[in-house]
């Protein structure tokens, strides 16, 4: 778990890091997420990132893509699927058009947008 908690830390650093070299992104402390976050869920969040959940993590993940919108089967049918279905697809019936795109497309600026 201290590698789990290490690698987040760093994420966050790394995120913030490059949202402050790339021009029009606004570097700020919303990168920092678990600054905000209170003890049951920082250990929670800590506690899935190291796979202690195995296989029961997809079933979660999921349920929480159901619940944002999405179709809920692309934790199963992996990136490409989430890609094309959750984010162009129902993007277009929602009328975001494909403004998503960009955003999920370009290197580096899909990281921190």
């Amino acid at each position: 778990m201290p590698l789990a908690m290490f690698s987040l830390e760093l994420r966050e650093l790394t995120k913030y890091t490059l949202a402050k070299t790339l021009p029009g992104v606004d570097a700020n402390a919303r990168y920092f997420r678990t600054d905000r976050m209170d003890w049951p869920e920082y250990m929670s969040e800590i506690f899935d990132r190291a796979g202690y959940a195995g296989p029961l993590a997809i079933f979660g993940m999921m349920s929480q893509s159901a619940e944002w919108g999405d179709t809920g089967l692309s934790p199963i049918l992996g990136p490409t699927y989430g890609f094309l279905v959750d984010d162009v697809a129902l993007g277009l019936l929602e009328g975001k058009g494909l403004d998503i795109i960009p955003e999920r497309v370009i290197p580096l600026y899909n990281v921190v947008i």
